[in-house]
Parts: C-alpha cells; structure tokens; sequence
C-alpha cells in the first residue's frame, strides 16, 4: 500500500486524530439520534420542534471534516462526513437537483418592479 492508504487506515496513533475519531464519532452520534427523533415525532415535542428549527446548522461540520480528510488522510475524519452528508441529501438533495421537466413560464404580461432605495 502506499503511505496515503496506510495513513488512511491507520489506528488514531497521535493525539489530533484521536481527538478526530472521537469528536466525528460525536457529531455522528447526535446528527443519527437527531434524524432518528425527528422521523418518529416530527415537531410534536417542544425541544424536538427547537431542534428541527436548528437543523440547517447540524450540517455545518461537515465542512470542517470534510476540509481534515483531505489534509489528514483518516478514516475518523471520513466518518464525520459520510453519514451527516446522506443525512443532508435527504433534506436538501431534491434543492440541488436541475428539474428539466418544468417549463420555462414566458406567458403572460411581464412584471415591472419600481423601488426606492434610500440607503
């Protein structure tokens, strides 16, 4: 195997990936339990409804994990991804997606705006 592979797959040996491993391994326990709430109750219980109305910003690590993979080859950083990101498509996925099926509106009067910008 090549040094990136074994540094990939690799036990936590040092103290920063061993805080990665642990830390990603946090974040995915609470983003699956979240997930996992918010399938049974929806917003029926008042700190799930809190909960769901902060869940745009669950993802947010998964940035950060994202950006330590690639500079830190390890499976831990990895792990903080893979399941949020899945967790995200869900969501979000169908917000990415190009819809060639609907059509382009050019029926119709057009719309004429005036504002008056003061600032």
């Amino acid at each position: 195997m090549s040094g990136y592979w074994e540094a990939f797959l690799s036990v936590p040996s040092t103290g920063l990936t061993l805080m990665l491993a642990i830390t990603a391994g946090l974040y995915n326990l609470f983003v699956i339990v979240w997930f996992c709430c918010y399938l049974q109750w929806r917003d029926s219980v008042w700190w799930l409804a809190l909960l769901n109305a902060l869940a745009p910003l669950f993802f947010a690590p998964i940035l950060i994990y994202f950006a330590l993979g690639i500079i830190a080859p390890s499976i831990a950083a990895w792990i903080g991804v893979v399941v949020p990101a899945l967790i995200f498509l869900y969501f979000y996925g169908s917000l990415f997606w190009f819809n060639p099926s609907l059509p382009a509106e050019t029926a119709g009067d057009p719309v004429t705006i005036m504002t008056f910008n003061i600032w």
